[in-house]
Order: C-alpha cells, then structure tokens, then sequence
C-alpha cells in the first residue's frame, strides 16, 4: 500500500484501487471495497454471464432496466458482460456470429441471459444450435409479443426474468428447421406471413400488439388464398381431413387452397394464447395448423374460435404433429420465421429435440434437465450450414424484436 490510497494485489489477478475507500481482502480472490454510500463484492475470476439485448425491441424500455440487471447479478457473484445488438446493415450479424463462434470454442460464461422479443431470442438460439452451445439461457422478454417466453411461464416481469435467470431451474428446448435456418417459436406461410415485416418499428414500438392488428386491417383487401402440397411423416392427427390423403409406407399429404399455414414449436403467435393449445416447446415436435380456404363470412367466426382455443374441432382447419415435413407453393407466397423474412419455396421443415438449454420459472426445483438427446449426422450437417438470419433492417432502418 502506498500513499495511504492505494492498494496493489499481484499474481494472476490484479487489481489497483485509489482514493478513500477501504481495501479488505477476505481471501486470495475476493476484494471489497467499502465507502460511505455502498458495499459492492467483486469475485475476481467468479461466475459470468453474458448478456445480449436488443435496443430497440418492444418500447426500447430494457435500456432502462439495464443497470437493475447488473446489480442483481452482481450481488449474487456474477459479472454480467453485455453486448449490445446491431442492425445486419452495420455488421451486427456478423459479429455476432463471431462472438458465439468465440464463445463455442472458448467458453468463459456460465450463462447467456438474452433481451429483447422472439426475433432476438431466435437468433442467439439459432447460433448456439449452430455451435452447439450448451451454456444455459435466460430471458429478459422485452419484445412486443413474446410469445416464447410465454411459453416458459415468463409473463414479462423483470424482477420475476431476473429471479428465474439467476437460479437453475433448466428444460431443454426444442429449435425448428426451415431450410437450415432456425426458429423458436413460430413459422408462418401465406395469408399474414409478412405481417411482422411490414409493420412499421416505431408503430410496434408505441402501440405494440396493435399495431399488428391495424395492419392486417390494412392488408385485408390483398388477401388471396395460396395452393400448397404438404406432405408429412407420419399419419398424425388430420382434424378437419378433407384433401388429406393417408399411406402409412409413405405419410401424409395435403394439396389445396389455405389461407393461412402456421408451423408451431410454442402455443401462442400474434397475440393469439392457444393456437396450438397442446403444443410444447420441449416434446421434439412440431403442431402444423393450416387454415384452409373457407368463405369469408367464416373468418370472423373462425377467429372468434382461434381466441378461445376451440379452432382446431373447425372444418376449416387441419391440425397434425410430425417431426418432418415439406411444402410447395407454385405461387408468390410470403414466409416469416419468428417475425422474420422466411426463405422460398419449397420448404424443408424439421425439428432439432432438446437443442438448447433454458431457465424456466416452470421447472421444478429438483428436477434437473436431462442429457441431449444425440442428434444425428444428417442433423449435425444441416446446422452446420444454417444461413445468416436477416432483419430486415434495409427496411426499417432498425431490428427485429
């Protein structure tokens, strides 16, 4: 100590602090440093996590909320890094991609807590399936619908994110296929698919799920049925089964006019609780809901029936479960993954089982999740060759949720 002000430790860790502050070392590792206002700990060489939230998701609140994160971790002995998401337009994705390449090959963080909505969420999910990362996840749901972490049992509480991403309560988490490229939540084809996309930053920004609603209100009279051929492992369940042709040797197949095509790993999209009502992110399948072409004066009833969860016993609807399938569409047709521009026709669908690893409020205390299941060498090729994710950014100077 010189001066009185300042207190130098040597070795693998070293640390300098000056002023007036008392300087205790209560082991080889610890150091607190104590003034008037604050008692602060920090374990040099403890726990980290790393923390990547997105600036402008939802109403751009998490910003705010920041330092109540770092605080938190902190005090239970865990340095937060944070690394701010960037649009694709200046090179965010890219750096990304380079930092969880880092990260697969290095390690250095215990956990990786993520910010921001379902299109934030899916792309860490995407590049930890890529790298096959294990480092368990927490969420902070900041997004405008964040219908995943509903899934979890987040509602959207930060106190109650900041408890269960701080404890280890984990599940293992399903991660979908469309081309090689990943989604959490949600794919959608035809009618609606682009809603996401067209919906302008700042209206989802201040209105939220409205604004998704005045848009489609918008897009209304643009709205044409497209011709699909889906074909699909497996007999599953074909509620509503005219146009599905069964062989057991081969699957299923549905040709004909829909509406509407939502391929679900969660329950919930756009503001609707119970779309695919049995529907879990962590049971190695996929719910398809197809909206067939029906008349227009059974789209209001229909969407009456979706809002309660009764749609799927409907006519008009086709429901299944499958671990595979595919889909062709002769025609322009928009796709969204998790809120973002999907790929083109034709569509290779498939589920990754238990892919990535997540902190739930929902799990019990005891219950540890269990090993990965193994993934097969096919599987293994087609993450190892999953697309960049765009955001869209060219269009509204911004980035996903």
């Amino acid at each position: 100590m010189t001066g009185g002000a300042k207190f130098t430790m040597t070795g693998e860790d070293k640390v300098c602090v000056t002023g007036g502050n008392k300087v205790c070392v209560t082991d080889g590792n610890k150091v607190c440093m104590t003034d008037e206002d604050k008692v602060s700990m920090i374990a040099f060489g403890s726990k980290k996590a790393l923390l990547v939230y997105n600036p402008v998701a939802g109403n751009k609140s998490f910003r705010r909320s920041l330092d109540y994160v770092i605080k938190s971790f902190q005090r239970a002995g865990t340095q937060i890094v944070p690394y701010r998401t960037e649009p694709a337009a200046a090179g965010g994705e890219d750096a990304l991609e380079r930092l969880f390449a880092q990260i697969s090959e290095r390690g250095g963080f215990q956990k990786i807590l993520v910010a921001g909505g379902d299109g934030t969420v899916s792309r860490v999910f995407g590049m930890m399936a890529r790298h096959q990362t294990e480092i368990p996840v927490g969420l902070f749901p900041v997004g405008t619908a964040n219908d995943y972490a509903q899934c979890l049992g987040l509602t959207g509480d930060l106190r109650q994110a900041a408890e269960t991403a701080l404890a280890d309560h984990l599940i293992r988490s399903d991660v979908g296929l469309v081309n090689g490229r990943p989604f959490i939540n949600v794919a959608c084809i035809g009618m609606l698919a682009d809603l996401s996309h067209k919906t302008d930053t700042k209206a989802k920004n201040s209105l939220g799920m409205l604004a998704y609603y005045f848009k489609g209100i918008e897009e209304l009279p643009a709205f044409a049925p497209v011709p699909v051929d889906v074909r699909w492992d497996g007999a599953g369940k074909s509620d509503g089964g005219d146009g599905v042709d069964v062989d057991a040797s081969v699957g299923s197949r549905f040709s004909g006019e829909i509406n509407l095509m939502l391929v679900m790993n969660g329950r919930s999209a756009g503001g609707f609780k119970k779309i695919a009502p049995a529907a879990r992110i962590d049971d190695g399948l996929l719910d398809v809901v197809i909206f067939k072409k029906c008349p227009v004066l059974d789209l209001i009833p229909l969407l009456l029936q979706v809002n309660a969860g009764e749609h799927l016993a409907s006519e008009h609807i086709l429901h299944f479960q499958t671990t595979r399938l595919t889909v062709g569409c002769g025609v322009p047709c928009g796709t969204d993954l998790d809120g973002e521009a999907g790929p083109a026709f034709p569509l290779e669908i498939g589920i990754l089982p238990g892919r990535v690893r997540v902190l739930s409020p929902a799990a019990p205390a005891a219950q540890a999740a269990p090993a990965a299941p193994a993934m097969p060498a096919a599987q293994i090729a087609q993450v190892a060759q999953i697309a960049r994710i765009p955001n869209d950014t060219a269009k509204h100077k911004g980035e996903p949720d």
